[in-house]
Order: structure tokens, then C-alpha cells, then sequence
């Protein structure tokens, strides 16, 4: 699949290396090339500016073949597969300083997802977009925002396991932040043309272990409340236990599907044949959980929960959702792979 790239800039156009959004416009045209699956790029560019087009051929993320021309002659560039306009971004031509913010919110926006749930949508999303149109033109990479937010579990796990109302009320703010700052990485990534295979499973891996460790400290810091204290330290193990079961099952497909992404999970089950069970009681209860359960309405619940004191109390309730969850994944594990094994069996017949 070809691409051409029309780079050829009028008196009163954009220069090729002008920076948006972390990239410089002709480094995004070609980054864009490449996601929307082109095999060879052909760059036409005009004589003053070879030498800035020809410096991408040597940029890090592209992974196809680039050619930087002056000649519109050259063959396939009368027949490609598409082509991209450099001082077009977002279907915005820049052609002043209102279109270039204009380009920058709609590269934001593509950001928001369909399964944000109503927290993330309302309000994590907009302060994590707002946070990334700050980071988008510095150095700092996805993966180190993905590495700081999940030491941020770290820092609430060392309030939670102080027990007392003020310790886990921090706790449960910091987390809070885990949330908001977990979308970041993601949106620089997709901004920026950083997603990764590496980016993807820090991402999800650490999404896992903030809420492992979490429940832990949590319920490690429960255990000097008079009385109930010992059960419920054990219902934040219990939780903290679920929540690594499922996460390991997770990624026992996740690895088939050759993906770290925990959206492909739905993905995946659906091309195997494999349909969550919704059915009954036990049916609506999983999707009761998963709802209440979903990280970005769930960890915002906790805050409300910790404000009122009750952050310890609520341990009871983690321990048995976490449970829930776990037997569904595993369950959708054993699911996708019986399914997986059927298939190839077929196609082996």
C-alpha cells in the first residue's frame, strides 16, 4: 500500500518542521502514513525543503519504507493508495493560529474513548486531557508518566497502612490522582504516535498491581480497629488476592491475542465465539460488579467512601467483588481458550 504525502508548501504555508503537538508537521504525516497501514510513503516535497523531509527517513518510529522526492513523476506517485495533505492535521489545514488550536483539541478529543465510563468521562478525562496538552511538548514519554502514576499506588499504600481516618482519606486521594493520571499515557501516546506493544502492558500491568497493592495496605491497615479489625484485614487480602487472580487470567489471553491492551479481552472473546453469561441472577450480579467495579467509578466511589470513614468497612465489599471477578475472568479465560482449541481443531479437519 502506497501513500503520498503532498509536502510541496506554498509562500504563506506552514514550514515542514513547525511543531505540533510534539511532532513536527511532516514527521506526523508520515507517522500518520504508517498507522493507517501504508507499506511505502512517498514524501513530495519541493527542492528548499529535501534536506528537513529526508531527516525523518531516519526517525526512530518509522518502520516503512520512505522516500523523499521533488519529482512528481516518480513512479506511483500518480496512483496511490492515499494521500495526505503535511499541513492538514486533524482534518484542519493550518493556516493560522485559531486552526492550530483547533488541530490541537480535535487530536485531544479523538482521545476520549466509548467504554469511558461516567466518572472518566466527566471528569478524570478532561484534567488528564488538560495535564497531557501540558506534557504533549516536553520530553517526559508515555511510558514514564505510565511508570509515575503507578508509583503513586506506592505513595497510598504508605498512608494506607497507617490505618486512621486522615492516613486512608490520603490514600484514597492519591488514588484517586492514579486514576486521572492512568489516561494521560495513553493520550500522549496516541497524540504523539508513541503507542507501543511495551507501552500497552505497563499500562495494564500497572493498573493491576496499584490495585493489588492497594487493597493489601488497606487491609493491612485495618487490623487495629477493635474487634473486626482481623476479618477485615483479611477482606482486604481477599481482595487484594481477587484482584491478582483476575489480572493473571487476563493476561493468559491477552498474551494469546498478542495484545496488552485490556480492551482487547472483549475483543477477543467475541472473534472466539466466546459471549459473557448474562443470564439469571449470577449474570446480572457479574454486571452489577463490573459496572460498580469499572476502575474509573470505582476508585472515585472509595474517595466518597473514605471522606465518610468508611473506607475500612467498605473492605467487605471489595473482598466479594473481587472474587466475582476473578471467577469471571477465569472463567472467560477457560471460555476463550476451549474455544481457541475447537477452532484450530476445526481447521484442522
Amino acid at each position: 500500500m502506497l501513500a503520498l504525502i503532498h509536502a510541496v508548501r506554498s509562500p504563506s504555508g506552514p514550514a515542514l518542521d513547525e511543531r505540533l503537538c510534539g511532532l513536527t508537521l511532516i514527521e506526523r504525516a508520515v507517522l500518520l502514513a504508517q498507522s493507517k497501514g501504508a507499506e511505502r510513503i512517498l514524501v513530495l516535497v519541493g527542492e528548499a525543503d529535501l534536506s528537513v523531509a529526508r531527516a525523518v527517513e531516519f526517525h526512530s518510529r518509522v518502520r516503512v519504507r520512505l522516500e523523499v522526492t521533488s519529482d512528481p513523476t516518480v513512479p506511483g506517485a500518480q496512483f496511490p493508495s492515499f494521500e495526505l495533505h503535511y499541513d492538514c492535521v486533524a482534518e484542519v489545514l493550518l493556516c493560522d493560529t485559531a486552526a492550530r488550536r483547533e488541530a490541537k483539541r480535535r487530536l485531544f478529543d479523538a482521545c476520549r474513548k466509548p467504554v469511558d465510563g461516567f466518572i472518566s468521562r466527566h471528569l478524570n478525562r478532561p484534567i488528564s486531557i488538560a495535564i497531557s496538552k501540558l506534557l504533549v511538548d516536553t520530553p517526559v514519554s508515555p511510558n514514564a508518566l505510565t511508570v509515575f502514576t503507578f508509583s503513586l499506588s506506592f505513595a497510598a499504600a504508605f498512608f494506607a497502612v497507617q490505618g486512621g481516618y486522615w492516613p486512608t482519606l490520603a490514600a484514597a486521594f492519591l488514588m484517586q490522582w492514579n486514576s486521572i493520571l492512568d489516561g494521560c499515557d495513553g493520550e500522549l501516546a496516541r497524540v504523539r504516535h508513541q503507542g507501543s506493544k511495551l507501552g500497552q502492558w505497563l499500562d495494564t500491568i500497572g493498573d493491576d498491581a496499584s490495585n493489588v497493592i492497594f487493597w493489601a495496605a488497606l487491609g493491612y491497615g485495618a487490623r487495629a480497629i477493635p474487634e473486626v479489625g482481623g476479618w477485615l484485614a483479611l477482606a482486604g487480602y481477599v481482595g487484594a488476592a481477587g484482584n491478582g487472580v483476575a489480572a493473571l487470567a487476563n493476561y493468559a489471553v491477552l498474551a494469546q491475542l498478542g495484545s496488552g491492551d485490556f480492551y482487547a479481552l472483549d475483543a477477543g472473546a467475541k472473534k472466539n465465539g466466546v459471549q459473557k453469561a448474562r443470564s439469571g441472577w449470577v449474570g446480572r450480579l457479574v454486571g452489577l460488579v463490573e459496572l460498580v467495579l469499572k476502575q474509573d467509578f470505582f476508585l472515585f466511589l472509595m474517595l466518597i467512601v473514605a471522606l465518610l470513614g468508611l473506607m475500612h468497612a467498605a473492605l467487605i465489599g471489595i473482598a466479594i467483588g473481587a472474587v466475582v471477578t476473578a471467577i469471571n475472568s477465569l472463567l472467560r479465560a477457560v471460555g476463550f481458550f476451549t474455544s481457541t482449541r475447537r477452532s484450530r481443531g476445526g481447521s484442522g479437519q
